[in-house]
């Protein structure tokens, strides 16, 4: 979720996500999936998450900064 929120507070692509933690697209599918699940994350258009709390990406760029 912090990669995500490293990004943008926009939709952000899987494969922009997927770059920045050095893994394949497909490996995110299961942590992508329960997430969804929980209604942590939504997906806009197909290739895309955004968080569905306003202004989490902000809360999370405080509190956890993303470390490679």
């Amino acid at each position: 979720m912090s990669t995500a929120a490293q990004l943008g507070n926009g939709p952000e692509q899987i494969g922009a996500i997927a770059a920045l933690l050095g893994r394949a697209t497909t490996s995110l599918s299961p942590v992508r999936n329960d997430l969804m699940r929980s209604a942590v994350i939504y997906s806009p258009r197909r290739g895309y998450v955004d968080f569905t709390v306003p202004y989490c990406a902000s809360l999370l760029r405080r509190n956890y900064p993303f470390e490679p």
